[in-house]
Parts: C-alpha cells; sequence; structure tokens
C-alpha cells in the first residue's frame, strides 16, 4: 500500500477489493 493515494488509485484498489 501507498502512503499517500490519489482519488484514481483508491478507485482502483477499491474496484479490485470488490472484485471488479
Amino acid at each position: 500500500m501507498h502512503e499517500l493515494m490519489t482519488d484514481e488509485e483508491r478507485a482502483q484498489v477499491f474496484q479490485a477489493a470488490n472484485g471488479n
């Protein structure tokens, strides 16, 4: 995990965590 995340990166990990 990054210490600092952009909204784009956060959206990507959010989708990945939801299995999308």
